[in-house]
């Protein structure tokens, strides 16, 4: 999961993949839907996409510390 961390930190390659991601669905659903075929599991597809990314973010952004107030 180191590696999974190294990409976490690098944005910028971070969001290249993602855009990659988008575009290969976007074009499959282009190509789909020309072609008259359901096209209801790119949604879901999109969906859990957003959701690893999402998941990435738990995992490595850094965990905010509140401070508590001291009681006097």
């Amino acid at each position: 999961m180191e590696r999974l961390q190294i990409l976490h930190q690098d944005k910028a390659t971070l969001n290249e993949f993602k855009d990659l991601f988008i575009a290969v669905l976007q074009e499959e659903t282009v190509a789909r839907a020309f072609a008259r075929e359901d096209i209801g599991g790119i949604a879901d597809a999109r969906e859990l996409l957003e959701n690893v990314f999402d998941r990435l973010d738990e995992m490595y952004s850094p965990k905010k510390v509140r401070k508590q107030p001291s009681s006097k």
